[in-house]
């Protein structure tokens, strides 16, 4: 019945899409259309199909908020590696400086506006989705410093672990088009970061779990302003 519903699911978004969306890309949704039938599946059925729209609907906000958000995670790897969204990831990853982080309620209500909810929040980090996007979340973390480095949680909860960077690494940005379109600020020192984060970045990994994979975690660090 799993698979059933799935495969329901997956052609109501394509006919839905087909009606009213001239910019859907058909090719990414049926790459990802035979993907095996379990719940990260569904995630990364999401990201692809509404990836681009999210991240679109984010930026304005965050426009609109007075914020400047940046590549981040396995977000900026796509960008770098793949020109795009990771066809194994499940969400959209950016980052926000500690100036960025005082409009933090002005975001909210941006967000929400879009129709955007905060489904996690905490010192660290903060996640938003929008029903229609289902499984999609689009996670900001926050850039701190610790111990004169650069700080910033792998996830909401700062006991999953922190990663530990040049003080200066999240000092110089530059505009780039994600997917050929979207301006958005990914770091200068793209290669290094994902050096520091992933040790071998060019190859793929579709096995990736970032809650044990990541290359300079501190999971003793109590975080970003922690």
């Amino acid at each position: 019945m799993s698979r059933l519903r799935d495969a329901i699911w997956k052609a109501r978004v394509f006919v839905r899409l087909l009606l009213t969306d001239p910019r859907f890309n058909y090719v990414r949704f049926f790459r990802t259309v035979d993907a095996r039938v379990h719940r990260r599946d569904r995630r990364r059925l999401s990201l692809q199909v509404y990836g681009e729209r999210a991240l679109t609907e984010t930026l304005q906000a965050c426009e609109r908020a007075g914020v400047t958000p940046f590549l981040l995670f396995g977000t900026l790897l796509g960008y770098h590696r793949d020109g795009g969204f990771i066809t194994h990831d499940c969400d959209i990853d950016l980052g926000l400086c500690e100036k960025d982080i005082a409009e933090l309620e002005q975001l909210k209500r941006e967000m929400k506006k879009r129709g955007y909810y905060v489904n996690v929040e905490s010192g660290c980090a903060i996640q938003f989705k929008k029903p229609r996007f289902r499984k999609l979340g689009v996670d900001f973390f926050f850039i701190g410093e610790e111990d004169g480095k650069a700080a910033c949680s792998v996830g909401c909860d700062r006991s999953l672990g922190v990663c530990h960077y040049p003080p200066d690494m999240f000092s110089e940005f530059e505009t780039v088009r994600f997917l050929r379109r979207l301006k958005v600020l990914a770091p200068k020192r793209t290669e290094e970061y994902l050096a520091l984060t992933y040790g071998d970045w060019r190859t793929p990994d579709p096995d990736f779990d970032w809650r044990r994979d990541y290359q300079n975690v501190n999971v003793e660090s109590g975080g970003p302003g922690g």
